[in-house]
């Protein structure tokens, strides 16, 4: 029997996002780390140390750090750079 390993591959846009795929990343390996030793209710530290993974992360904080300095400046200026407070949409379960 031959198995296709699935890969996966996500874009995200801000910080939140890229939390949530860190976070669902290391869920994703726990889930099938779980496969090789169901009985234990927790992927044991051998088992983790001795199963291969890829993963590549590209991290690029030219964005925030562009968003640091306009805040540093306007903040130079008096200007106020208090972030919008979140909408009722924006609050999720």
């Amino acid at each position: 029997m031959t198995i296709d390993p699935p890969i996966y591959e996500w874009t995200v846009g801000d910080a939140q996002e890229a939390e949530t795929v860190l976070k669902a990343a290391g869920n994703l390996i726990d889930a099938h780390l779980m496969t090789l030793d169901p009985s234990a209710p927790f992927p044991k530290s051998s088992v983790r140390r001795g199963t291969p993974v890829g993963l590549t992360i590209r991290l690029d904080l030219g964005p925030i750090l562009a968003a640091i300095r306009e805040a540093q400046e306007s903040h130079q200026h008096g200007e106020d750079v208090t972030p919008p407070a979140e909408t009722a949409s924006d609050v999720t379960a």
